[in-house]
């Protein structure tokens, strides 16, 4: 993979980043039922990194709380682990939490029995119970420790194993799911600084988000062996590599496109549908319908633009009549082939 980033240009490498880190933020938020807005994750990353043109945009705390974390356990993967670390990563994850929440610090007697739960109120399923508040401090002492301590562990064990034992202690009353896969980064940065970045492990997990809580709910109610967790994680690590890669291929192939017809005359809409087109990001051939949406343009004008570009042989028309005819790009192009 680290390959196919060096054969991208700058300007690639840096929406690649952000495209990453973005997906990461918003679905590790998502996996927990979080929803934040694209807009503002991406705005929040550009102000950090003092990249890109959203540095203006709106944020919300919740965004710049989870951009914040997630930053700094990749770009800063070699600084240790620690509990103020994680103490710094709970404030901002929660940094207009109610006052009920405990913030910055383990959880308290409060909040035990610390349970996970399923199902309706007079009828709870319990699918794991976290160690009583008093053993959080040394068990977190001990992880930590482990943690920074050299290991024959393979890296993707190590983290798989990390992310479990984090869990399994649930130091804090909420967040721990978000901060479990920040360690998670955090540890393959270290051991792969040039691609860990570029591989959004949360938006595999949240694709596969039953079959991550069923893996580990196997793991906490099952013996001391790790080994089932381990192969699961370390499968789900490697087709998010994988997307990447189809990521990185269609980066590589917009650029081959735009150099190839970088004398062709087009407008603000045409470009505009074309590289969401090229992104992949809509199913199917493109047609008017779609042509209109994405533009925002009337029928009329997106038959036009759609016929202009069909004229200069930018797409090829799969046949039909009118407003009935869809489109594609010549096969080398074309997400759809």
């Amino acid at each position: 993979m680290a390959g196919g980033l060096r054969t991208l240009g700058e300007a690639d490498r840096e929406r690649a980043l952000l495209d990453t880190l973005a997906e990461t933020a918003i679905e590790a938020s998502q996996i927990e039922g979080e929803r934040l807005t694209t807009n503002s994750v991406r705005a929040s990353l550009a102000r950090r990194l003092a990249v890109g043109g959203n540095r203006l945009g709106h944020t919300d705390p919740r965004a710049d709380g989870i951009v914040a974390m997630t930053v700094d356990a990749l770009q800063n993967a070699d600084a240790p682990l620690t509990k103020e670390r994680l103490f710094r990563w709970h404030a901002d994850l929660f940094s207009d939490a109610p006052r009920s929440l405990t913030v910055g610090e383990w959880r308290t007697v409060r909040d035990d029995p610390m349970q996970v739960v399923s199902g309706p109120v007079n009828a709870r399923v319990v699918h794991f119970e976290a160690p009583a508040a008093s053993r959080v401090d040394p068990e977190m002492q001990a992880f930590l420790q482990w943690f920074e301590a050299p290991s024959a562990l393979p890296p993707l064990v190590h983290a798989a194993v990390a992310h479990l034992r984090f869990l399994t202690i649930h130091p804090f009353s909420d967040g721990n799911g978000r901060i479990a896969r920040a360690i998670v980064d955090l540890r393959l940065a270290r051991a792969q600084p040039r691609i860990a970045s570029y591989v959004s492990l949360s938006r595999q997990i949240r694709k596969e988000r039953a079959e991550y809580h069923s893996a580990i709910e196997r793991a906490q109610r099952g013996d001391a062996d790790v080994t089932p967790w381990s192969d699961w994680f370390i499968g789900c690590y490697r087709r998010a590599t994988a997307d990447t890669l189809r990521s990185i291929d269609d980066l590589l192939r917009a650029t081959r496109f735009w150099r190839e017809r970088r004398d062709v005359e087009l407008n603000a809409r045409q470009r505009k549908v074309l590289e969401r087109y090229l992104g992949g990001e809509f199913e199917g051939w493109l047609n008017s319908r779609k042509y209109a949406l994405i533009a925002k343009a009337s029928s009329d004008t997106a038959q036009r633009d759609l016929a202009d570009l069909s004229e200069k042989g930018i797409i090829l028309s799969n046949g039909g009549k009118a407003r009935k005819t869809s489109y594609r790009l010549a096969d080398d192009f074309d997400p759809n082939r």
